[in-house]
């Protein structure tokens, strides 16, 4: 059975049987529809020649879903995710998964948000750096439960007022209790010049280098970090360009320069910021470990829409194997969550930040209290452990990579490690010859 038979067709899931309706759109691998009786939830239908392999993907992704505190709270998802398997009641055989609603008439995809509604005449730097940093939350949510993204399309990154929710996760790299799951997909306007490999280590290296293009993109109208012109510049093609062309932006190379349709001064970028970019696209086009990793760009992002810390906050902080809590100030009392919620747009209106915790939602948990801090009874959210953790890495990062005793430090062990297996081959073959010798 196709899924183009299923609208008004009854099929079976783990707590009852749904009623399907419309046909809310489709794409390569299965067509989503709506439940009758239902506003909050819908149900994907894959394609036969799918099914029999994103069973056992879908069953890891419900044994191990991302926490989402919006849905707890307010009754709204930010991370779409399977939560129910859906089978053929005929057959009993699995055909797709029951997920949240997410009405995308009220969205945009996130270049088209960052083409739109943040272009600088039209948002403030608050807006911009803020929908930035919802987003690097977001990957540092989903990296911190295990899994990775690797398909890094813009259509998959939906953005509102500055609120990211990111859909079509079945296309993720997924971590199972005994097996990975990999993503099959990937856009190459966000993928590095080397192939994503299957390590899910591997993978969320790769991830660091899509959310770096995103985060440029969003600050910069939608421009792509390697739009560049000069002698033996590539065009056309993205993944042409991140191939061939250096960053431009302070380029090693003088006769390669920004491309003119850039039209944001990037110098105007604060300094942190840019040298986050000169780590993802300079050193890191190449190196993935010096790729900022999402806890870097959520301080670095997080300074430059300029959070207020209330350093109060820092003790009494619970923490329950190894995962710190958060909360946020609802009409001036703290309610605790176990991430921290993101950042709001409105400039009228404080935000919360991130936790090292596994943070899974990109939305407010909570509509914020407009009472000052001084003047509120509740806490306002504490990132001051996660603040130090980026803090030392981004220092011991810069000092690992980039100080000459660092570099000089390398190379002395990548010196010793040629020599140590140098002089264990030449025991080998002493040791082999001592044998023959002794026949």
């Amino acid at each position: 059975m196709n899924t183009t038979d299923f609208e008004g067709t009854t099929v079976s899931g783990e707590t009852g049987t749904y009623h399907l309706g419309e046909k809310l759109g489709g794409g390569r691998e299965g067509s989503v529809y709506r439940i009758v009786g239902s506003d909050s939830s819908v149900v994907k239908i894959f394609e036969d020649g799918y099914r029999s392999s994103k069973a056992p993907k879908v069953r890891a992704m419900i044994n191990n879903p991302p926490q989402d505190p919006t849905y707890n709270e307010e009754g709204s998802r930010s991370i779409v995710w399977p939560t129910e398997l859906v089978r053929d009641r005929s057959e009993g055989q699995f055909i797709g998964y029951k997920m949240p609603f997410k009405d995308l008439d009220e969205v945009k995809n996130a270049l088209h948000y960052a083409m739109v509604d943040l272009k600088w005449d039209n948002s403030t730097e608050k807006e911009r750096f803020t929908t930035a940093l919802n987003l690097a939350i977001m990957v540092h949510a989903i990296h911190q439960q295990g899994h990775a993204i690797g398909d890094f399309n813009h259509e998959n990154i939906l953005i509102d007022d500055g609120y990211v929710t990111l859909i079509d996760c079945d296309g993720f790299h997924i971590s199972g209790s005994t097996d990975t799951y990999k993503g099959d997909t990937f856009l190459p306007r966000y993928s590095p010049p080397e192939s994503r490999g299957k390590r899910l280590s591997v993978v969320r290296k790769v991830d660091r280098f899509g959310l770096g293009v995103h985060i440029f993109q969003l600050l910069m109208e939608g421009n792509h970090p390697f739009l560049a012109q000069g002698p033996g510049t590539a065009d056309g093609d993205w993944g042409d360009m991140i191939q061939q062309n250096p960053f431009p932006f302070g380029s090693a190379a003088p006769e390669v320069e920004p491309h003119d349709k850039v039209g944001p001064s990037y110098m105007d970028l604060p300094a942190d910021v840019r040298e986050l970019f000169k780590s993802c696209f300079h050193a890191g086009k190449t190196r993935q470990a010096v790729r900022p990793e999402p806890i870097e760009w959520i301080k670095t992002l997080g300074d430059a829409a300029d959070f207020s810390i209330d350093s109060s906050t820092e003790s009494g902080t619970p923490e329950s194997n190894g995962e710190a809590t958060t909360s946020t100030t609802t009409g001036g009392t703290a309610e605790p969550t176990s991430v921290g919620a993101t950042a709001r747009t409105n400039d009228n209106q404080p935000r919360s930040n991130t936790q090292s915790s596994p943070a899974r939602s990109s939305r407010p948990s909570s509509t914020y209290s407009s009472t000052p801090k001084s003047q509120s009874s509740g806490r306002l959210p504490s990132i001051q452990r996660i603040v130090e953790i980026a803090k030392r890495a981004t220092s011991m990062r810069w000092w690992r990579y980039n100080s000459p005793v660092g570099q000089t430090l390398g190379r002395l062990k990548t010196e010793l490690r040629r020599a140590a297996i140098y002089l264990g081959g030449m025991l080998l073959l002493v040791a082999g010859l001592y044998i023959l010798m002794s026949l």
